[in-house]
């Protein structure tokens, strides 16, 4: 056996789908074995990879075990005389193991080899090349001035920046998303270290394979495309992986020194506050403008009931209101109103009156805070209707369809025609889709076909398009890197999809919306509808029979409503026949509806009749 190829899966089908494919397609030549390790996936990759790839050796942990430990389980069952370790969210080059296993065999003290890596708009991801970090490269690289100075030798030595990418080099570390090791080299070290749970394992193994006499080659002549985060959620608790397998490996690895562990830790712990506060930061834009809006109106009602602005006694500023703030903050933060920027409307309003339940029943322990049970009550109205009322604006800003317009780079047995992508790049995400681009000339022009490849230029001047698909189900490694880099410099946004498993995908972001068929969501759609209808003169349509699909009670007639959802399956997408994926297609619609749904299903309503006529 060549090559065994380990993957750790974590909630990634797709991306786990398509990066065996890449793998198989490298393979021919070689004997190579894939290990696919799930880390307790809850989407069902194992199933998928079973049904899709019998020959791939398939472990399922039933606890996730960490990279380190479910790597280490992968090389207990392989035979290759190398090891590649791989990231499910990348796509390998087809020419990668013809490159690398001749180069391995012809230099026998090498010990592990990475190759480029490539984000998915064709930029180099600096981690595919590292050095190990010392005292002043820790410094250099938490301080910032790695980034200030990317071309230095002495400030830009993490990452090594100030290296030419396309040239072969000697280095400490490479990514863990590609890592070619020799088995000799790997057997040596012990294998990964376990006390890593997500982060730093990589940086561990190569310094012990350096350790063990071998060397760290980065070798660029081979390209990998790697989806950065697709395979974890990038918020605070990784990154709190991320500093502490920082921590151990200054630990392990460093020079003992306390001055240099205090100061690194030190580094570490601001730097984790940091990102901390960032990813928490539309938190507090809210909290803070909960706080001011409470003063704000509290302060108003009160000088409406006292004739006079600032009317309360001298001891009630700041006091009072310090503990009124107080008591907002800490009931709206266990209850979860700030985990983001637009909460559930429940949510808010239960939070508000568990605030205005707490500071009236305070009147009981202290006359402090015996308000006037009038301006009590209009704040906690007032209060409640602008928290939930700012909140349902930011939400409906943030629904307001985007003047994007897509291009899809595809075949005859790809994207084009597919219905889930339609639904996600059309209804789910608000874009134009302006047709496709196939590689060949086609006989049959059924699926909105624009021209060839080579159009793409063209095609971007004409219709300014701001976005791209790349079809990886039908164009091959070296037709994507080209491109995604072409695209970057032309300033357009590009995106990599392939219709296996992207009606897994929607699922999935189908299943993490919230259910939206509450008492507020049918008044707000009566509405709505009756705008639809009327706006586009189709009136006729306004009355749901008895038995016709619509949500809510669908033998009960109402006017105006107009069901949308049946026009949905029945006109946009009647080549979906199944049963069960027209209960997908009903998900998707109740847990995406927005009235630019609504108007875009019923103009194309119209004009399917207009064209029949």
């Amino acid at each position: 056996m060549d090559v065994s190829v380990i993957i750790v899966s974590y909630n990634v089908r797709s991306y786990l789908i398509n990066c065996i494919r890449s793998v198989q397609e490298a393979s021919p030549g070689w004997k190579v074995e894939i290990i696919v390790v799930d880390n307790a996936s809850d989407d069902q990759s194992t199933e998928a990879v079973s049904a899709a790839f019998p020959d791939v050796k398939l472990i399922r942990n039933p606890v996730n075990v960490g990279f380190g430990a479910a790597c280490n389980q992968g090389v207990q069952v392989s035979a290759g005389r190398y090891i590649l370790f791989l990231n499910p969210d990348s796509l390998v080059d087809r020419p990668v193991f013809s490159t690398l296993i001749p180069y391995m065999d012809a230099n026998p003290s090498v010990g592990l080899t990475g190759c480029k890596i490539l984000n998915e708009d064709g930029t180099l991801q600096p981690a595919c090349r590292r050095s190990f970090p010392t005292l002043w490269v820790s410094f250099t690289r938490l301080s910032g001035l790695s980034r200030l100075f990317p071309h230095s030798k002495r400030f830009a030595r993490y990452n090594l920046t100030y290296l030419d990418e396309n040239e072969m080099a000697d280095i400490d570390a490479v990514s863990g998303a590609f890592m070619f090791v020799r088995r000799e080299a790997f057997d040596q070290t012990g294998g990964f270290d376990e006390d890593y749970f997500m982060y730093g394992e990589d940086l561990d193994l190569c310094y012990q394979v350096r350790k063990a006499g071998f060397r760290v080659v980065y070798h660029p002549a081979t390209t990998v495309i790697h989806f950065k985060g697709r395979s974890k959620s990038v918020h605070v608790d990784t990154r709190y992986h991320f500093y502490e397998s920082m921590k151990i490996f200054a630990r392990k690895h460093g020079s003992g020194n306390p001055v240099f562990i205090g100061l690194l830790n030190l580094a570490i712990t601001f730097r984790y506050l940091l990102a901390a506060f960032r990813e928490r930061s539309a938190g507090l834009l809210t909290g803070l403008t909960d706080v001011i809006s409470l003063l704000i109106l509290f302060e108003s009602l009160s000088a409406i009931r006292n004739g006079r602005l600032f009317g309360y006694p001298d001891y009630a500023y700041p006091v009072i209101f310090i503990v009124l703030i107080f008591v907002q903050v800490a009931v709206y933060l266990s209850m979860g109103v700030y985990e983001s920027a637009t909460p559930r409307r429940r949510r808010v309003i239960l939070a508000s009156v568990v605030t205005w339940v707490i500071v009236s029943l305070s009147a009981y322990f202290s006359k402090d805070f015996a308000f006037s049970r009038l301006v009590l009550f209009g704040s906690f109205l007032a209060v409640t209707a602008t928290h939930v009322g700012y909140r349902e604006l930011i939400r409906l800003m943030s629904r307001v369809p985007q003047s994007r317009r897509v291009v899809v780079l595809s075949g005859p047995d790809g994207l084009a025609g597919s219905p889930w992508f339609e639904l996600r790049v059309v209804f789910q995400h608000r874009m134009t889709l302006k047709g496709y681009l196939f590689g060949k000339p086609v006989s049959n022009n059924s699926q909105q076909v624009e021209g060839l490849w080579s159009d793409l230029p063209e095609q971007i001047r004409k219709n300014r398009i701001t976005d791209v698909v790349l079809d990886t189900g039908v164009m091959d490694f070296q037709a994507q890197v080209h491109w995604i880099q072409w695209c970057r410099e032309a300033g357009v946004h590009v995106e990599l999809l392939s219709v296996t498993g992207l009606k897994e995908t929607l699922l999935n972001d189908i299943l993490r919306q919230p259910d939206r068929t509450g008492l507020v969501y049918r008044l707000v759609k009566r509405i709505t509808d009756w705008w639809v209808i009327r706006g586009l003169g189709v009136a006729g349509e306004g009355r749901k029979e008895p038995g016709k699909f619509w949500i809510g009670n669908p033998d009960k007639a109402r006017r105006p409503a107009v069901f949308t959802a049946h026009y949905l399956l029945n006109d946009c997408f009647p080549q979906i026949q199944r049963e069960e994926d027209r209960y997908l297609l009903t998900l998707f619609y109740n847990r995406f509806h927005s009235v630019a749904m609504d108007r875009l299903i019923m103009e194309r309503l119209v004009k399917r009749r207009e064209d029949r006529a």
